[in-house]
């Protein structure tokens, strides 16, 4: 057993077979090299790209809500049930009868 990180965290893994041909072989690495340094390049310019924004975002005080990072819809704002129940009994004591004849 090993542990092994992905993106979303660690897992332990245990090989349970090994069939010969099954693709376990090591591949040579001049097989790979493009693919690797393409990958490599990519990860590098997302994480520039991150920084940058976070350094933006820092620099400019921007507050994001984090109802709309997950949802992509911003907050709907929230009552205050006091404010409510308040403004319900003002409105509700100035109705008089005579408005339901």
């Amino acid at each position: 057993m090993a542990p092994v990180r992905l993106a979303n965290g660690w897992h332990i893994v245990r090989m349970v077979e090994m069939k010969p041909g099954g693709g376990t072989e090591p591949v040579p690495f001049e097989q790979v090299r493009d693919r690797l340094a393409t990958q490599l390049r990519r990860q590098r310019i997302d994480q520039a790209r991150q920084h940058f924004v976070t350094v933006l975002i820092d620099k400019a005080n921007i507050a994001v809500d984090d109802t709309s990072k997950c949802t992509g819809s911003p907050k709907r704002p929230t009552l205050d049930p006091a404010a409510v129940y308040t403004t319900a009994k003002r409105s509700a004591s100035s109705v008089t009868s005579s408005q339901f004849r």
